[in-house]
């Protein structure tokens, strides 16, 4: 179903939403705070947050170039943690808690009138031992994830890979995502995008938006 999208609180133009993008962690999937993971790290929590964001052994590991092994071992030295290889994997293992409450039945009332696809920064480490286990995914329509795709945000590459893959364009899709710099990247490509950070968020500004009864 094409509805008319209202504008609120953002110079957006009158619009057709056709198909809604999700974020995964932080939006639909909770994810428990980095520290627990990095608990051993001499590095306060600000150092170690914007590590993380700009690490490239994350980004590689993120977008399938590199092993889980590896990966661990660039963890525990660029980090300084006092863990091994294996302990450290076990806690990375555990850092996504579970889909938020109320996440998957708002998928199944959007799917009835939208297309329905996530476009998310993942790992073949939580795909496996986490995604790949849960009812939420079989909701949507497509899965855009960045270890199968190659594709990180917020690099446009990898949302123009979703608009080509979709055969849609821009003005057609409302974007969802827990990261400012990912959702101003989106916009910047014509794309309606909100940041949230969990299904409430979520549902009240489509309600806003007049999208969800």
């Amino acid at each position: 179903m094409n509805v008319p999208v209202s504008c609120f609180g953002y110079d957006w133009q009158a619009m057709r939403i056709t198909t809604i993008l999700f974020d995964l962690g932080g939006v639909l999937i909770e994810l428990g705070p980095l520290s627990s993971i990095m608990s051993t790290s001499p590095q306060d929590a600000e150092t170690i947050w914007n590590n993380w964001v700009h690490c490239v052994s994350v980004k590689k590991f993120e977008s399938g170039m590199t092993t889980e092994e590896t990966f661990c071992h660039d963890m525990i030295s660029e980090f300084e943690l006092d863990l091994s290889p294996r302990a450290f994997l076990e806690a990375f293992k555990a850092w996504p808690v579970g889909p938020f409450t109320g996440a998957e039945s708002l998928l199944k009332t959007l799917s009835r009138d939208f297309q329905i696809a996530c476009l998310s920064n993942t790992n073949l480490t939580h795909y496996e031992h986490f995604l790949s286990e849960q009812p939420i995914m079989e909701q949507f329509d497509a899965l855009f994830l960045s270890h199968l795709t190659g594709l990180l945000k917020p690099e446009p590459d990898a949302f123009e890979h979703v608009l080509a893959t979709l055969g849609i364009s821009p003005d057609e899709v409302l974007f969802f995502d827990d990261n400012p710099h990912n959702v101003s990247v989106a916009r910047q490509l014509g794309i309606s995008s909100q940041q949230v950070n969990a299904p409430n968020d979520i549902t009240d500004t489509l309600s806003r938006l007049g999208l969800l009864a």
